[in-house]
């Protein structure tokens, strides 16, 4: 993305909403197509990065967003594609 989470609270510059988690307290973004749950069992650290090994307590997704195991033609989701480029399910968005 174009803002860094290094030094900006993105949920807030952003008001991006959250919903209460179900099976640990960390919240997950409302309205996502779908969110994994997890609690962290170590943290390795690496030079200047933390690697974060977790056990996944949940896995949700909406309904009727996904068929036998695929994201449906009819869901809109976001994906950053690197270099300044994000991409939803359809044309290319710079």
């Amino acid at each position: 993305g174009s803002v860094s989470g290094r030094h900006t609270d993105k949920i807030r510059r952003f008001n991006i909403p959250l919903g209460a988690g179900r099976r640990v307290k960390t919240p997950h973004v409302t309205g996502s197509a779908g969110f994994v749950e997890c609690r962290a069992e170590k943290i390795i650290s690496v030079k200047e990065e933390l690697i974060v090994v977790g056990r996944v307590m949940g896995a949700f997704a909406r309904k009727g967003l996904f068929k036998n195991g695929f994201i449906s033609p009819k869901a809109k989701t976001f994906h950053h594609m690197g270099g300044g480029l994000f991409r939803l399910t359809g044309p290319l968005v710079r």
